[in-house]
């Protein structure tokens, strides 16, 4: 989380516009209503377990580069002047548009039937559980979230972050 206070607060457009990095693990088993642990879960008959080498070429051949991508109704996204998961929570039917996103490299940090773990670099707007929906349709089994963890937003890491409670009236302007 950037914490942006006094002038700074004027570069938050700028600093959410930067490229982001994730590190997330798919269940590829099911699929659920929130594209995440959150939701209700529906397991999917797999007819054939996808190899890492099939998952490898999906994602280089639809996942990569300039996408298309609907984001989740589970989202934040304005739709008629409501939030969409307002919307959603209410049994309500929500229609979301597809959007433009771009995903610079996904690559696979391990594979174990039916988690796929991967560390993702992309454009702002980019909807990681969708991603994980999408790839789990695309090779014809589940997709959804069971953990997901921002590392970077442009330079800033996670790595050189501060932990709330170690933040105090003495040290906190070190961390400006």
């Amino acid at each position: 989380l950037i914490v942006a206070i006094g002038k700074a607060t004027k570069r938050i457009n700028e600093l959410m516009g930067l490229t982001k990095k994730y590190k997330t693990t798919v269940d590829l088993s099911a699929f659920s209503t929130t594209d995440d642990m959150e939701g209700k879960k529906t397991k999917v008959k797999v007819k054939k377990i996808p190899t890492r080498e099939e998952i490898e070429k999906i994602i280089k051949k639809k996942f990569t580069g300039q996408i298309e991508q609907t984001p989740p109704i589970y989202s934040a996204i304005k739709v008629k002047g409501k939030r969409a998961y307002e919307l959603a929570r209410e049994g309500k039917e929500v229609k979301m548009k597809s959007r433009t996103v771009t995903v610079d490299r996904i690559r696979i940090r391990d594979y174990q039937w039916p988690y796929l773990k991967l560390k993702i670099k992309c454009s702002k707007g980019t909807y990681i559980r969708s991603l994980g929906k999408d790839i789990g349709t695309a090779l014809g089994v589940g997709g959804y979230l069971t953990k997901l963890k921002r590392t970077s937003i442009g330079q800033f890491k996670i790595k050189q972050s501060i932990k709330l409670n170690k933040l105090n009236s003495d040290n906190w302007k070190k961390y400006l």
